[in-house]
């Protein structure tokens, strides 16, 4: 998805139970949009977020798990994705609470990220079944993962 804008809706762009594929998410924009991108459940797949500007919602960049049934993936497998170059003024900048499996790879990096503190919000948070993400930025990040790697930045 390129270059699209959203404006009042529940979610923007999703890209869930994708086997082998590559999706990019890239020069969008959305205003009071709860979940502007949701990733779930990727299997051998390439992601990149980026140069996006969102504002106003819950949490610009969800990456979870869904799992819709027995015929679909259900978190993620051998799979890289890259979110970098977002603009992000939400509650929740990044949400990563996905269940990652083997050969996941990670990085949340230059991103501009403006979070409400004051109702709880991060600029980044890794959920307990993260693993192995390297993080830069700047403001607060909640880690309850294993081996993420968080670089917090002045």
């Amino acid at each position: 998805m390129r270059d699209s804008a959203f404006i009042e809706v529940a979610a923007g762009a999703a890209a869930v139970n994708l086997r082998k594929a590559r999706a990019s998410i890239v020069g969008n924009a959305s205003d009071r949009t709860t979940w502007p991108v949701q990733i779930a459940d990727l299997d051998g797949t390439e992601v990149v977020v980026a140069g996006n500007r969102f504002r106003g919602g819950a949490a610009g960049i969800q990456i979870l798990d869904v799992c819709l049934g027995d015929q679909s993936v259900c978190g993620w497998h051998d799979t890289q994705f890259v979110l970098a170059g977002n603009q992000l003024a939400e509650i929740d900048g990044v949400e990563i609470t996905a269940t990652f499996g083997e050969r996941v790879r990670c990085a949340v990096i230059g991103n501009n990220i403006q979070y409400d503190a004051a109702h709880g919000g991060v600029a980044v948070w890794l959920g307990p079944r993260t693993k192995n993400c390297l993080v830069v930025t700047k403001g607060a990040v909640k880690d309850e993962g294993t081996a993420n790697r968080v670089i917090t930045i002045p």
